[in-house]
């Protein structure tokens, strides 16, 4: 993978691999796989992608936290059913 970022990275530094035979010529130089030669030079990405084994979509998400009167609300219950359950066990 790291060979063909490097690749992807060269084309788009070198304004003289801007056409299909100085890509070629580039490919096979440094010996870059055929799938991933003809991913190149189709501009197929979705090819790339899956055979570099990238997502293309990445997504993330964000739960709000609970309110402060609900977690204080929720920890004066579980004290209370902490103290049932003490006075059930002692009695």
């Amino acid at each position: 993978m790291s060979k063909t970022i490097e690749i992807l990275e060269k084309m788009g530094n070198d304004s003289s691999l801007q056409n299909e035979d100085a890509i070629k010529n580039l490919l096979v130089t440094t010996a870059c796989s055929a799938n991933i030669a003809k991913a190149i030079i189709d501009k197929d990405v979705s090819s790339l992608e899956y055979q570099l084994q990238v997502r293309a979509n990445i997504v993330c998400a964000m739960y709000p936290a609970e309110d402060d009167e609900a977690a204080v609300e929720d920890d004066e219950q579980n004290s209370e059913e902490n103290e049932e359950n003490k006075t059930a066990i002692s009695t």
